[in-house]
């Protein structure tokens, strides 16, 4: 089964809000950071390393929504993701990778 690609290039720390299914508790979560191989949410709800997740959030104007999973816990303060190498369509990874390092001008 294909999983995350390595973490690549840079993140781009945001303060976005987030909507995460598979996660049953209803709680505030924001992602704070984002790169093309995932991100990290500020939330206190509970998850469990390797928890298959759909994360929604509004980029630049576009709702995203990308399977992945999670990857790292700090209990009560967050979570780190993966997104899963099928989770993410072309078109959301294109528009992920132009926020996280936008062509130079």
């Amino acid at each position: 089964m294909a999983y995350e690609r390595q973490r690549r290039g840079g993140r781009k720390v945001v303060a976005l809000e987030c909507w995460v299914e598979g996660v049953s508790q209803r709680v505030s979560m924001r992602l704070s950071d984002i790169s093309v191989g995932g991100g990290y949410i500020d939330t206190p709800a509970q998850v469990e390393r390797d928890d298959r997740i759909q994360v929604t959030f509004v980029l630049d104007g576009q709702e995203l929504r990308c399977g992945a999973r999670v990857a790292h816990v700090q209990p009560t303060i967050g979570f780190g993701f993966a997104f899963l190498e099928d989770g993410v369509t072309d078109e959301d990874r294109l528009a992920i990778e132009r926020f996280v390092d936008p062509p130079a001008s």
